[in-house]
């Protein structure tokens, strides 16, 4: 069975691999990542200074190349919040999203 790993883990075992690279060995066998995360982790690719970038690049290349990327589509739950329609306020929901 794999698991779905989240960005803040990940963030916090990438900066801890700095120090002591064994720590690779708290990764699972079968790590999942969604998508969401990995457009997180670039992002702090981008944010990262010189100093800090090509360790984090390096670290988001092989979560790409190992781990299982699960995709999201995110069209209703972006008008919604992710609420079914009894929490939802009716005027928190654009026209087009009720159709």
């Amino acid at each position: 069975m794999g698991v779905l790993i989240d960005t803040s883990w990940l963030i916090d075992v990438e900066r801890r691999l700095v120090q002591d690279p064994r720590l690779a060995a708290e990764l699972p066998d079968e790590p999942f990542v969604s998508s969401i995360t990995i457009a997180e982790l670039r992002m702090g690719v981008e944010l990262s200074d010189a100093a800090h970038r090509r360790n984090r690049e390096a670290f988001v290349e092989v979560l790409v190349r190992e781990a299982t990327i699960v995709a999201f589509a995110l069209t209703r739950p972006l008008h919604t919040g992710g609420l079914p329609p009894p929490y939802v306020r009716p005027d928190s929901v654009s026209a087009n999203a009720t159709s």
